[in-house]
């Protein structure tokens, strides 16, 4: 699991938000990020990047999947853990998602 603004959903995420995420120690957890998407791309495993929005407390819904670059993902999206949870689960029992890195949102 990643989080929105990891690879190539940086340039989707808010303007407020990547401010705040570079001018912060948070930025080296998106660093981290980058590093691992790239050497895991590389490695020829099979993979899957879950990048939700802002993680929230709350009961699980229906994920709504965006593209790997997040465009058009709302400033304010956000998903429940339990809402991640079910969708790594579904994610880990089939192939649909196998080689992709999609924002994750639930609301």
């Amino acid at each position: 699991m990643q989080a929105l603004g990891a690879g190539k959903s940086w340039d989707n995420m808010s303007c407020v938000l990547r401010l705040l995420m570079k001018h912060s120690n948070m930025i080296y957890g998106y660093q981290d990020h980058d590093l691992v998407d790239k050497e895991v791309r590389e490695s020829g495993i099979t993979y899957v990047f879950a990048r939700p929005a802002r993680l929230t407390e709350g009961e699980a819904k229906a994920a709504k999947v965006w593209e790997e670059d997040g465009k058009g993902v709302p400033l304010m999206a956000s998903m429940s853990r339990n809402s991640v949870a079910s969708w790594l689960v579904d994610a880990a029992e089939s192939r649909e998602w196998d080689g992709s890195a999609p924002v994750l949102t639930d609301n």
